[in-house]
């Protein structure tokens, strides 16, 4: 019951967090007026775009699988694909829980272990981050006056002053200091005791699973495989922003480097835990915008005509998934290991 309770205020409050910055982002907007600048919409480029994020979630569903292989299974393209999109629908209940259900998914359908999957997970978080570095890098290489000045000024700055409004540097970094030390300092005291707990055997079991995951790609044999489907999935994420920008008058004029420069943004706005980057996203990218002297307005119509289009695609296609995949007969046997 108590676990119950946690849960649903933490949808409520990860809610009420996107429902305040989505009314902070169109607070003064005439509705009616942004509503007219929809019917202006060429929804041919939006279509070609909302094909580009099936494909970009179905690289996702081959990597996965690529990655799980060196663990020593198989589940199908359809199983790994059809998880991760069950991953992502349960992203719009509950923030960041869609690593664990797209697991518990491929646990059901083929019995692979959930933490071993977890391993898997973490490390392609792992490498999407290295890539959305190498981004920002790009971004500030070729252009850095124009990008560089804009992101430190309205991202970087804020944050810095924000979390140093709440605690100061040096104290966050005594603090972390004093933690591991504590901790280190616990266990050194108290280790004869917890190698006794069936607990702690337990937990050194599920670490060295996740661990396994983890490393995964150290066995992987077709490594520039991996790397070209991992470039697939973000040139999917590229290519739906640019084929959005071609659908509005006022944002067609834009090229692919200014593509990436929203993508960027886009991925500040759903890296914050709020249900499907509701808000947040709609706040980054708008703001994005004004950079190229867009007015907020339209950078709100481009912002929910991406959002919207991306967001319905990925829960219709959640829904098939788990009619499918969830619902269906589970394996009866654990499967088979690749030769």
């Amino acid at each position: 019951m108590k676990s119950v309770v946690l849960k649903v205020i933490q949808f409520l409050f990860f809610l009420s967090v996107g429902a305040f910055l989505l009314y902070w982002a169109f607070k003064g907007i005439d509705l009616r007026d942004m509503s007219q600048r929809f019917r202006s919409v060429d929804y041919f480029w939006v279509w070609l775009s909302l094909v580009c994020g099936f494909l970009s979630h179905l690289c996702r569903g081959i990597r996965w699988k690529m990655l799980i292989r060196t663990l020593g299974y198989a589940p199908s393209v359809k199983n790994t694909f059809g998880a991760v999109l069950i991953g992502y629908l349960a992203n719009y209940a509950f923030p960041r829980i869609g690593e664990v259900a797209r697991c518990m998914s491929l646990n059901r359908t083929d019995r692979i272990p959930v933490d071993r999957l977890l391993g898997t997970v973490i490390l392609e978080r792992v490498v999407d981050m290295l890539v959305f570095a190498l981004l920002l890098v790009s971004l500030l290489l070729f252009r850095f006056e124009f990008f560089g000045n804009f992101l430190t000024r309205e991202i970087f700055v804020p944050l810095y002053d924000k979390l140093t409004s709440v605690i100061s540097l040096p104290l966050l970094l005594a603090m972390f200091v004093l933690l591991l030390g504590s901790l280190w300092l616990a266990w050194y005291l108290l280790r004869s005791w917890l190698r006794e707990l069936k607990v702690m055997n337990q937990l050194k079991g599920l670490v060295r699973n996740v661990w396994s995951g983890l490393t995964s790609i150290l066995r992987m044999k077709d490594i520039f495989m991996f790397i070209l489907v991992t470039l697939l999935v973000w040139g999917m994420y590229l290519l739906q922003t640019y084929l959005v920008f071609l659908a509005l008058s006022f944002t067609s004029h834009l090229g692919l480097l200014d593509a990436v420069f929203i993508l960027v943004m886009a991925t500040f706005g759903f890296i914050i835990p709020v249900q499907g980057g509701i808000g947040t996203f709609h706040w980054a990218v708008a703001l994005g915008l004004t950079l190229y002297a867009i007015p907020w307005e339209d950078g709100l119509v481009f912002a929910t005509l991406s959002h919207t289009s991306g967001s319905l695609l990925t829960i219709a296609l959640g829904f098939v998934a788990f009619v499918v995949l969830w619902v269906g007969k589970r394996k009866d046997s654990a499967v088979p290991r690749p030769k």
